[in-house]
């Protein structure tokens, strides 16, 4: 009996050990997780508390955490990520650069299906294209790559469409090749994926 009450305090004794253990090494890990403003500015380098700031920003979709970033395309890109979960064009226009601007402006578009953010209020064509492509992907609806002037982008928005809607027949759309092989076969492996 006395061998049996033996064994039993060594497996506790062990129990105890590895717990205090993991404690140990869990407490020399840095397993932060920011969730309050306070957690961020306890950090020590200006990187790791923008990073939190950023965090803590898109968790709680809260604009004014984005306000404390200090440098300006951390802080932009906060602003964006915001503009976009919220969706709210007014984020947007706080944004001073302009690929950053469109980036939030097309995902506004993209989480509202509001088309006309595309056509009205992005002058580049580049991200015109990315916001109509998003779109007809959002919508499933591959008549707006036809609004698409550049081939690869009309290529990639009708390889889109058709993988969502699992829809082999839009792959006939691609002007190239290797794309629309590559079509067939995205679609081929969705609708497989589902049986």
């Amino acid at each position: 009996m006395h061998g049996i009450s033996m064994q039993f305090n060594k497996k506790y004794l062990f129990i105890a050990l590895a717990l205090a253990a993991l404690l140990f090494v869990a407490g020399c890990t840095n397993f932060f997780e920011p969730g309050q403003v306070s957690d961020c500015e306890k950090l020590q380098t200006e990187t790791e508390q923008e990073n939190c700031y950023m965090q803590v920003a898109a968790n709680y979709k809260d604009l004014s955490v984005c306000d404390k970033i200090l440098g300006l395309s951390f802080r932009e890109g906060c602003y964006s990520s915001i503009g976009i979960s919220k969706p709210d064009l007014s984020i947007c226009e706080k944004i001073s650069d302009q690929n950053e601007k469109y980036g939030c402006y097309s995902g506004v578009a993209f989480n509202t299906r509001n088309l006309s953010i595309c056509e009205e209020l992005i002058q580049d064509q580049y991200w015109k294209e990315h916001c109509y492509s998003g779109m007809a992907t959002a919508k499933l609806d591959p008549s707006l790559c036809e609004k698409i002037q550049g081939q690869l982008e009309k290529d990639r928005c009708y390889e889109s469409v058709a993988l969502f809607k699992r829809d082999p027949s839009l792959c006939e759309k691609i002007q190239s090749q290797a794309w629309k092989d590559n079509c067939y076969s995205d679609v081929a492996s969705a609708a497989s994926m589902l049986k």
